[in-house]
């Protein structure tokens, strides 16, 4: 049974695909492609293993010859071996050269793959800022730039590791801080077991299982992991549900929602659950810095290139400072005033990649801002 080749391909294509191919390929590369590489390797290993016999055999005779003529003996072969009688000379010449240039290859070949070899054994000790300098032959160098493409993300997924659980630990401590504070003023006497005091410890224990919820959502779609239930939907039928079912929680706010739909959208395929908690996020996220009397306005349009859908929502609120724009889609990245637990755009960004599409920001200051992303058409 043939395997895929690629279980999960990256974004960015490896050091060692074709220029001029597409990434990601059309077909993912089988057992026939990866055959073909094995032979490759191999044809060229046994090429080069007879040209070095070829080598040796060159140096022997002319060493022979050598020898003999410094005992002054005759060269006891006939036939067309008789010929390295008079070629002696120029096969030693010819073999010591070779020689010595085959050991220069091998040198120049084995050095950096010593160097890979030290510094898998330092990535296998969880260091991973080791980098192997990209030389050699161009196999070498291919491996080379692979091995520093790994080591880089492995680094990265490192850093990312730790930092998510600096953050987690950090924003699950408050809600924990107040339930603990309150539960125990309560045992202690302090505090009256009032139905407020108990409606607060509940609303922070809904904080932390909603927050333990965005962190699996997120944790998953940053992973590849998600299970979508995908589904060919009509775009416009689903912004309109989600946004119908935001109206209330605008009005509680003193905030106008409105609502624009281009006619005959591409259908897409797509989760209608996951999407509409991106819009969700995004009509939520914009509310919290749009003023009373203030006005979001969501719009789904077409985009030919490439071909699909996006939806835009614009606030009328302050903006955004260019020096925060581009990490608003971080885990746990807030403004001082922002209420929120700075997952949810991080959530919108992991969901719509899921789906393959694009999110982007844009945004001034005193003129709002106005968040947008992009879903494949149906194929």
């Amino acid at each position: 049974m043939n395997r895929s080749f690629f279980h999960t391909l990256p974004d960015e294509p490896p050091p060692w695909w074709p220029e001029g191919e597409p990434w990601p390929p059309e077909r993912p590369l089988g057992e026939k492609q990866l055959n073909e590489l094995r032979r490759r390797f191999f044809w060229g290993v046994v090429l080069a293993f007879f040209t070095l016999v070829l080598i040796l055999l060159t140096f022997a005779a002319g060493l022979s010859w050598a020898v003999m003529k410094l005992y002054g003996l005759e060269w006891p072969l006939r036939g067309p071996l008789f010929v390295v009688r008079f070629l002696g000379p120029g096969l030693i010449f010819t073999g010591a050269g070779s020689l010595f240039l085959a050991s220069l290859w091998l040198r120049r070949a084995l050095l950096p793959l010593s160097d890979l070899l030290t510094a898998a054994r330092q990535v296998a000790k969880h260091d991973y800022s080791v980098r192997v300098s990209v030389r050699g032959p161009a196999s070498v160098r291919e491996l080379a730039a692979a091995f520093n493409s790994m080591a880089e993300q492995l680094q990265a997924n490192d850093e990312q590791r730790r930092g998510l659980l600096a953050d987690v630990s950090h924003e699950l401590r408050t809600p924990l801080t107040i339930i603990q504070g309150d539960l125990g003023g309560v045992l202690d006497g302090i505090y009256p077991p009032e139905p407020e005091l108990i409606q607060s410890v509940l609303d922070e224990t809904h904080t932390l299982s909603r927050m333990i919820d965005d962190l699996r959502t997120l944790s998953l779609a940053e992973s590849g992991a998600l299970a979508l239930q995908m589904e060919l939907i009509d775009p416009g039928d689903l912004v309109q549900d989600s946004v119908d079912a935001l109206r209330a929680h605008c009005g509680a706010y003193g905030v106008t929602l409105a609502l624009e739909i281009e006619q005959a959208l591409p259908r897409v395929e797509a989760d209608p659950t996951r999407i509409r908690e991106v819009i969700s996020n995004l009509v939520t996220n914009a509310i919290r810095y749009t003023p009373a009397s203030g006005q979001i306005t969501v719009r789904c349009t077409s985009r030919h290139d490439p071909a699909g859908i996006q939806v835009s929502v614009q606030d009328s609120g302050s903006g955004i400072d260019p020096a925060e724009l581009p990490h608003i889609f971080e885990r746990f990245y807030k403004s001082s005033e922002s209420s929120g637990s700075g997952l949810g755009l991080a959530i919108s960004r992991g969901l719509v990649h899921a789906h393959h599409g694009q999110i982007s920001a844009e945004s001034s200051l005193g003129q709002g801002t106005c968040i947008t992303f992009w879903l494949p058409a149906a194929g």
